[in-house]
């Protein structure tokens, strides 16, 4: 069983799925501990968010301030920003 601490996928989906299939990553065996800022600026933070709740038994993670824009804009505390990825959520 092996432990990996990733920070900073930021919605980089497909990069992740890499980082995963170099490191020989065992959905069976092995966990992630996420720093935070799993979502926006990449094309893909809903699908990292959907791969996160796949797998959360097999995860641990925090929150970054990425996730915090996110919430606070689903709670109308804030706006999309210029060059936020977070739409499809």
């Amino acid at each position: 069983m092996a432990t990996y601490v990733i920070g900073d996928v930021q919605g980089c989906y497909e990069s992740f799925l890499a980082l995963l299939k170099k490191v020989k990553f065992s959905e069976n065996r092995d966990r992630i501990w996420f720093t935070g800022d799993l979502v926006n600026r990449g094309p893909g933070s809903l699908e990292m968010l959907t791969w996160a709740f796949k797998h959360r038994h097999q995860i641990i993670t925090i929150l970054g301030n990425h996730e915090i824009h996110l919430l606070a804009i689903h709670e109308g505390v804030r706006s999309l920003r210029v060059g936020d990825t977070l739409a499809p959520i």
